[in-house]
C-alpha cells in the first residue's frame, strides 16, 4: 500500500494526523483533497512548533488551515516526531503508524514503513488502540487551544465505538 492511498478511502469523517515535518503545499495537494473528497471533514493536523514555524517562513501559511482543516502546533521535549494517521468513521476507523511525515517525501517520494491497525465489527478489540492515541495526542495539545476540544467531539460524537468511561 502506498501511504497516501489511505485518504482516499471513504467512510471516514474524522481524520487525525501528526508529523514532524509539515509540508503545507505537499499536504494541502494529497491528502486534503483525498480525504475531503471521501467525505471526511473533520480534520487535525499535529506538527511540530518549529518545523511548522519554519515552513511558514520558508512558504508562507497555508491556504486552508484554520479554516478547513485544524493545524496545531506541539511542543515536546526535543522535538515532536510521532507520526501518527487516525481515520475515524461511524462504524470503522483505521490507525497508521510510521515513518512518514506530510510532506512532499513522505507522502509519496521517500520508501516508508507503515503499520496499519483497523478497527470494525469485525474487529472491535482494536478500539482500544483509537482510545489510547487520541490520549496520547491530547497530552501534547497546547492548553490554550481552543479547537482540538471541539475537532475531538465532533470525532466522538459520531463513532459511539471510541468512547470509554477512562477516556
Amino acid at each position: 500500500m502506498k501511504y497516501f492511498e489511505a485518504f482516499g478511502d471513504g467512510g471516514f469523517h474524522s481524520a487525525f494526523m501528526t508529523t514532524y515535518a509539515f509540508g503545507s503545499l505537499a499536504f494541502e495537494d494529497i491528502p486534503f483533497p483525498k480525504l475531503r473528497g471521501a467525505g471526511c471533514r473533520n480534520i487535525t493536523v499535529l506538527a511540530d512548533r518549529a518545523m511548522v514555524n519554519q515552513a511558514f517562513s520558508e512558504f508562507g501559511p497555508p491556504r486552508f488551515a484554520g479554516t478547513s482543516y485544524h493545524l496545531v502546533k506541539v511542543d515536546a521535549p526535543g522535538a515532536f516526531h510521532s507520526k501518527i494517521t487516525m481515520l475515524i468513521g461511524e462504524a470503522k476507523g483505521r490507525l497508521i503508524v510510521g515513518s512518514a511525515n506530510l510532506t512532499a517525501l513522505g507522502l509519496g517520494g521517500n520508501k516508508e514503513q507503515i503499520a496499519s491497525i483497523s478497527y470494525s465489527q469485525d474487529a472491535p478489540e482494536n478500539a482500544k488502540f483509537f482510545i489510547r492515541a487520541l490520549g496520547y495526542l491530547r497530552r501534547y495539545v497546547p492548553q490554550d487551544d481552543q479547537w482540538f476540544p471541539v475537532s475531538l467531539q465532533r470525532a466522538m460524537r459520531s463513532a459511539s465505538w471510541l468512547r470509554d468511561d477512562d477516556f
